[in-house]
């Protein structure tokens, strides 16, 4: 971006946080498994998520990169593709969650457990996001 463009405080946030997030939430989230549900899934779940939030990061930095390397977008249109991709992973992060905390699917405790852990997996997408922001085409001559 230019000189003009700052980068907004919450991409900073998430950009200074990195995976520590989601790796206290998974921690969490195990020990809660471990003590209220079942072991196999208290075991299995979290990990699995961590690696969903390490793939979707790498997924949308690649994706993310186009930018850098060919400039198909304007700086202004690439600026707010960025927040656009934050603000959705912030909303796809509470979608589940409070879907998890609130709504009974046939007292299907596992499910709601599940899909609590499974809703960091969309700040993998946040991550990246604020990782790329700046990260503009410069013409080489």
């Amino acid at each position: 971006m230019n000189n003009e463009a700052v980068k907004p405080k919450y991409l900073n946030y998430t950009e200074i946080l990195g995976f520590k997030i989601p790796l206290v939430w998974c921690s969490l989230a195990m020990l809660i498994g471990l003590i209220f549900h079942e072991v196999v899934e208290a075991i299995l779940v979290p990990p699995l998520t961590l690696l969903m939030v390490y793939i979707c990061h790498k997924i949308t930095s690649f994706f993310l990169s186009f930018q850098e390397h060919s400039g198909i977008l304007s700086e202004k249109v690439y600026g707010v593709i960025i927040k656009f991709i934050w603000f959705s992973a912030v909303l796809g992060f509470f979608i589940p969650l409070f879907s998890a905390a609130f709504e009974s699917v046939n007292n299907e405790v596992n499910f709601e457990f599940f899909n609590g852990v499974f809703s960091i997996v969309y700040f993998g997408f946040a991550l990246a996001a604020a990782n790329k922001w700046g990260k503009t085409y410069v013409p080489k001559h």
